[in-house]
């Protein structure tokens, strides 16, 4: 995945916007603002990479694009937008479960994600290996607009499915 300029442009200006509207991310331990930009642009040249190790300032990149995205989906619920599925009071709850350290709920996380990459990602639980495979799907817009990933949830750690062509 490359990143545009554009893109990070209108990232920097959803960011400095959600950073005068929420005080609480000012207030996020050990970051602040300053710190929350520097993350979020590490993050950004990490997507931007063809390749790279991710560290931890990539991971709080991550919680705070996450975060920022949290503040867009309370607002559209507070305009009326049917969001049943941010089942949180407000975007500070997420940041408060990143703080400390705590497991955010799979369908949350999910959905975040596929707000964030505009993907549709359909999750096949292979733990009960005897039993039919449930599926979850979540989406950012109508799946057949969007890009399809399709993910794993073995042994409580989902992973993503690549299928590999033969080069026969």
């Amino acid at each position: 995945m490359t990143l545009h300029d554009e893109d990070a442009i209108f990232l920097k200006a959803r960011f400095d916007a959600t950073l005068e509207e929420c005080d609480f991310l000012a207030r996020w331990p050990s970051r602040g603002g300053p710190k929350l930009k520097l993350n979020l642009q590490k993050f950004w040249q990490l997507a931007s990479k063809a390749t790279g190790d991710v560290t931890e300032d990539d991971v709080n990149g991550l919680q705070v694009l996450l975060v920022i995205e949290a503040k867009r989906v309370y607002d559209e619920g507070l305009a009326g937008l049917y969001c049943d599925w941010f089942t949180l009071d407000d975007p500070s709850q997420l940041m408060r479960l990143f703080v400390n350290n705590q497991p955010v709920p799979h369908h949350l996380l999910w959905n975040l994600v596929c707000r964030v990459c505009a993907v549709s990602v359909e999750l096949y639980d292979v733990q009960q290996m005897s039993a039919k495979a449930t599926v979850a799907r979540f989406a950012s817009a109508s799946p057949s607009t969007s890009t399809s990933l399709t993910w794993l949830q073995y042994n409580n750690l989902p992973m993503p499915l690549f299928y590999v062509p033969d080069d026969q």
